[in-house]
């Protein structure tokens, strides 16, 4: 696989992310500060989408990827992405509680920051070490955010 294609794939998770948190932000619309932390989450994940297709520009042309050297493998982030853009279906038909709808995203910032394979990555591709370094300890920061939103909005009603 190509370096372009594995980093496009990553930011494609992330637009996927956003698109639930975009739900959530609609679903919850009547209570306005949970709506706005949803689309405020929403954007956070268009940015990291967004810096990372910055990189993909830049990247060497035809620059191969080692999957077998990523903890990850590319079939695994597809599936990923399969799954968000089964999950942001669902919801169309299948509204989540507030806690639910925190706890899908605890568990997406989870695995979003799982299946990119950042350390591991960043170490095979110097040249982003930067990128990903930054995005990891953004997807923690987010995940402090969404525990602490559980304290706040657990029990907002659908």
């Amino acid at each position: 696989m190509l370096l372009r294609e594995f980093i496009t794939l990553a930011a494609d998770i992330e637009l996927a992310i956003a698109a639930i948190y975009d739900h959530f932000a609609e679903q919850f619309a009547d209570n306005a500060e949970f709506s706005t932390f949803w689309r405020l989450s929403a954007e956070a994940e268009r940015y990291h989408a967004a810096t990372i297709r910055i990189h993909e520009a830049t990247a060497v042309e035809g620059q191969v990827v080692d999957e077998a050297q990523l903890p990850i493998q590319v079939g695994e982030a597809r599936q990923l992405l399969a799954q968000l853009q089964q999950t942001t279906a669902e919801l169309a038909t299948t509204p989540r509680t507030a806690a639910q709808a925190i706890e899908l995203a605890l568990e997406i910032e989870g695995e979003g920051a799982e299946v990119h394979g950042r350390s591991q990555f960043a170490f095979l591709y110097p040249e982003l070490e930067e990128l990903f370094s930054r995005l990891a300890e953004e997807d923690r920061a987010h995940r402090k955010s969404f525990a602490l939103a559980k304290q706040k909005f657990g029990q907002v009603a659908p």
